[in-house]
């Protein structure tokens, strides 16, 4: 198996593999696993890598994934936590995702 990138935290750290799912008992939908993940396949392909993504596959892995589950993830956080900035990150993040996949299919 192919290790794609590595996070550390406070709370210790978290691989991921080539086909993205998180080592380490990480749950494999959980938002900064999903984000680091896209964040490595759009750094190789910004390097022009040999093993660089087409940009359909991006967007499809952004639909099929994060952006699949974030308005739902952002709803509960509104739930829980109205006022706090987690539901306003959660919105941008949704944002980002949208426009990324959308611009990646032009």
């Amino acid at each position: 198996m192919d290790y794609l990138a590595t996070i550390d935290s406070p709370v210790g750290s978290v691989t991921v593999a080539s086909d993205g799912e998180a080592i380490n008992n990480q749950y494999e939908d959980h938002l900064g696993i999903e984000l680091l993940y896209l964040s490595s396949l759009c750094a190789r392909a910004d390097a022009d890598a040999a093993d660089a993504p087409v940009p359909e596959s991006v967007a499809d892995f952004i639909e099929k994934h994060p952006l699949s589950w974030v308005d739902a993830f952002r709803a509960r956080i509104a739930e829980a936590a109205p006022d706090g900035y987690f539901v306003s990150l959660a919105g941008l993040a949704r944002a980002l995702l949208a426009w990324h996949a959308e611009a990646l299919r032009v």
